[in-house]
Parts: C-alpha cells; structure tokens; sequence
C-alpha cells in the first residue's frame, strides 16, 4: 500500500468520498436507502484522505451486501464527536447496516486477510479498514446482532481542533 500522508482533515470529506466509491464500484444504489447524518462541527483528524475513503467504501460495500436480502435495506452512516471533558478527544464514524449480523463463528475472524462469506468475495475489505484505522492510531469496533451490523471506526482528533 501507498504511504499514508496524514494531515489535519475534516473527516466529512473522506466519508463523503467513501460512499461515492462505494456508489460507483460496488454498486450500491437506489435499492439501499442510505441515510447519512455529518454534523459540521465534528473535530478535525489526522488523515489521510484517499486511504481513509477506500476504508469507507469497504464498510458501506459489506453493509450494503449484508442488508441487501431485506425487503427494505438501510444502512445508517453518522459521525459524532467523542469528548473527553470540555475537549474533543476523537470522531466516530458509523456504519450500521439492518441485515442479518455476523454468524458468531466467524466474528472473530472477520479482520483476518481471506476470510469471507461472498461466493465473490476475496476477504481484504476488513483487513484493509483495520490495517487503515490502526495506522491512523485509531480503532475498529463492531457490533453485530440478528438484527443487523455496526461498525463504528474512532479516529483520533487532533490537538487544538476545539
């Protein structure tokens, strides 16, 4: 992978590109609703915008697959900030899709290179977004039940961004 370049960003704009990736390479169109809440005044991060995008995408492609068997299938993209007394300590951004949750066998598998369900699938998606998230000292959590599937991914704000 490329080297990262990681600068002061406002994590909107990945997001952003993140769901047109997802959008024009893994298709994901008219038959998801996707329902997206960026507030404005979310801290900035240390990123690296083209990998932090494709990071994105990943999560938006698997929610979409995952959801894709309901007769409504929705996914929910929101960021928040994450305070830690009067200053912002991080921004998380989440993916919540209403499919059917990650069987338990596999859940602890889902990060490792090769590991898929998809009869196309090649398993790097995940693997992608953790190796991306760590390299930008964040973290991945995931959250999976019958009901569907969060992926929250917490990014560290930097300093001074209050």
């Amino acid at each position: 992978p490329p080297e990262l370049v990681l600068k002061p960003i406002d994590v909107r704009s990945p997001v952003k590109k993140g769901v047109e990736i997802a959008r024009s390479r893994y298709g994901i169109n008219g038959k998801v609703e996707l329902e997206t809440s960026l507030p404005s005044n979310l801290p900035r991060v240390l990123g690296d915008e083209t990998a932090l995008a494709e990071a994105f995408a990943h999560l938006l492609a698997n929610a979409a697959e995952a959801s894709a068997d309901r007769s409504k299938p929705r996914i929910t993209l929101s960021a928040k900030p994450v305070r830690e007394g009067r200053h912002s300590a991080a921004v998380v951004v989440t993916v919540q899709d209403n499919g059917t949750g990650i069987a338990p066998e596999i859940k602890e598998k889902i990060f490792s290179p090769f590991c898929t369900t998809k009869p196309r699938g090649m398993g790097l998606g995940l693997p992608i977004v953790k190796r991306t998230v760590f390299d930008h000292h964040g973290r991945v959590e995931v959250d999976s039940t019958s009901k569907g599937t969060q992926v929250s991914v917490l990014l560290p704000a930097t300093s001074g961004s209050d």
